[in-house]
């Protein structure tokens, strides 16, 4: 390879790594906007439940942001409250039998 093309495959290398930091920037916001329209309306779907419930399975319950992402209308503060709110009513439902 001659130093013009190793030259240009470096740079277009830097370029792609550029615009792979700028695609996740802008999903980074394009969920932000969603966390915030959901904080407007804070109530939980079904879909959302067992989105949940799958990555509760997949990743436990210690990373909130992981959750979040894919229950991705939802922010980890309400993932956790989610969270607890699931356990303390499967606990009512096995104390109630």
């Amino acid at each position: 390879m001659t130093y013009n093309a190793k030259l240009l495959a470096n740079k277009l290398s830097e370029n792609f790594i550029v615009l792979q930091e700028i695609h996740v920037s802008l999903h980074a916001i394009h969920i932000l906007q969603l966390n915030n329209e959901a904080a407007k309306n804070d109530r939980w779907t079904q879909e959302e439940d067992v989105l949940l419930d799958c990555a509760y399975k997949q990743f436990g319950a210690t990373n909130y942001l992981a959750l979040s992402l894919i229950v991705y209308s939802k922010s980890p503060a309400q993932v956790y409250q989610r969270l607890r709110y699931l356990r303390e009513r499967a606990q009512s439902k096995v104390l109630s039998k």
